[in-house]
């Protein structure tokens, strides 16, 4: 199957937000709207990375490759905050179609 950028955007958000869902640490409310953009665009890298649709860049390979000291080496302050979400969507993400209709809700 081919999946496109919206593909994995819509994946990255839905694992993102189940994450916000079912773990008390971090919650959405400790970010800025400009951090979740963030948040979701490397959760987006991550998948792309992972499935070869793309090459991320330092911190996300060293996620993909569960390299976790090394995406700490790398990490900006926004995603030192958010190591949890992305090594939740690294393990636990799946890759969806996304609906045609699907636009980027943060």
């Amino acid at each position: 199957m081919t999946y496109t950028h919206a593909d994995f955007s819509f994946s990255a958000q839905k694992a993102i937000d189940d994450h916000f869902i079912n773990f008390s640490y971090p919650q959405r409310i400790s970010f800025t709207e400009s951090e979740l953009a963030h948040i979701y665009h490397v959760g987006a890298s991550i998948l792309m990375t992972k499935h070869g649709f793309q090459q991320g860049g330092s911190f996300v390979q060293a996620v993909v490759a569960n390299k976790m000291s090394d995406a700490f080496n790398r990490a900006d302050s926004t995603m030192l905050r958010a190591m949890r979400i992305m090594s939740y969507v690294n393990s636990h993400a799946g890759v969806f179609k996304a609906d045609p209709k699907f636009e980027l809700s943060y």
